[in-house]
């Protein structure tokens, strides 16, 4: 079993695993607890970052703008089409030039 991004294999499952997996998870819902595993793993970096995005950037906004949308998509929409807007790269980038 191997678990891919854009074809590429970020992990495998080899048989020796999925053994030691069936001890405690059965085998008729190995699949499906690796993908809930997975999905959770994923969403919960994602609202991670989406959190420290907004603690950022929130404040930010509520001072230059007199409302913002209401739906959180357009917020995050709104942060990333700033000029100012960098991400995690551009940052530490523009801190290493700095230093």
């Amino acid at each position: 079993m191997q678990i891919k991004i854009d074809d590429r294999v970020i992990f495998e499952i080899t048989p020796a695993l999925q053994e030691i997996i069936a001890y405690s998870i059965p085998r008729a819902s190995l699949l499906e607890d690796v993908e809930y595993r997975l999905a959770y793993i994923i969403s919960e970096k994602v609202k991670g970052c989406k959190r420290r995005m907004q603690e950022d950037w929130l404040p930010i906004l509520r001072e230059e703008l007199s409302s913002l949308p209401t739906k959180e998509d357009d917020i995050i929409a709104l942060i990333m089409a700033r000029p100012d807007y960098k991400d995690r790269e551009a940052r530490e980038a523009a801190n290493a030039q700095m230093a």
